[in-house]
């Protein structure tokens, strides 16, 4: 590989790193910005206005979509990333990826045949520039991948599946008053108990 190269990819990986590392910063502020929203809320709707806790089911899809939004960019940085390396150990079939710093092709994942899609015609439906609804398509189409990736890992997407679950069970007591504590109360066994379930046919599944 020509040196004029390799220095090339060096810079570039050392200004990924920080990049990346900010990444991990920022889905952990999101999380802490919305546990923060959703207890305010949920406190002042119990102690002096109820009707705001149906704001709270606004608030998961909310910061879910800004933290997914986040961890695309953030896997396409970390793919990058692993990609210089392969090429620095010398790996075979660096192909372009050697020629230097390109990284618009992996913030925005390419997908067969765009313009034929129906997101590019949404975009040019409102007149966005045809290079402009191009980049909106790629990075629509990498968060929605993303999303799919997400929503099957609980360390991403378990606080706002429990937050929104919560929100229910508390709609009960203040709707409903004695008797909604007592349907919160049944439901939480009912959810405990089907996920015990889950879990020990799970295990018997593994283990027969």
């Amino acid at each position: 590989m020509e040196d004029e190269i390799k220095n090339k990819l060096w810079e570039e990986l050392k200004l990924l790193q920080p990049i990346i590392d900010k990444f991990d910063g920022f889905t952990f502020q999101i999380k802490n910005w919305f546990i923060t929203t959703f207890v305010a809320i949920a406190g002042v709707a119990i102690l002096h206005k109820p009707a705001l806790i149906l704001f709270n089911f606004l608030l998961p899809p909310i910061f879910y979509s800004f933290e997914v939004t986040y961890r695309a960019a953030h896997a396409a940085f970390l793919e990058r990333g692993r990609e210089i390396q392969r090429i620095l150990r010398g790996e075979p079939n660096p192909k372009d990826s050697a020629k230097g710093p390109d990284l618009a092709k992996y913030l925005f994942p390419g997908s067969e045949a765009p313009r034929r899609s129906w997101l590019f015609s949404f975009f040019r439906f409102f007149r966005v520039p045809e290079d402009r609804a191009l980049e909106n398509v790629h990075a629509t189409r990498a968060i929605l991948t993303e999303l799919r990736i997400m929503v099957f890992q609980p360390r991403v997407s378990l606080i706002y599946l429990s937050a929104f679950v919560a929100n229910i069970l508390v709609i009960f007591p203040l709707y409903l008053g004695p008797v909604g504590l007592v349907v919160s109360i049944l439901l939480i066994v009912i959810v405990v108990l089907t996920i015990r379930n889950y879990q020990l046919t799970r295990f018997s599944q593994k283990t027969g």
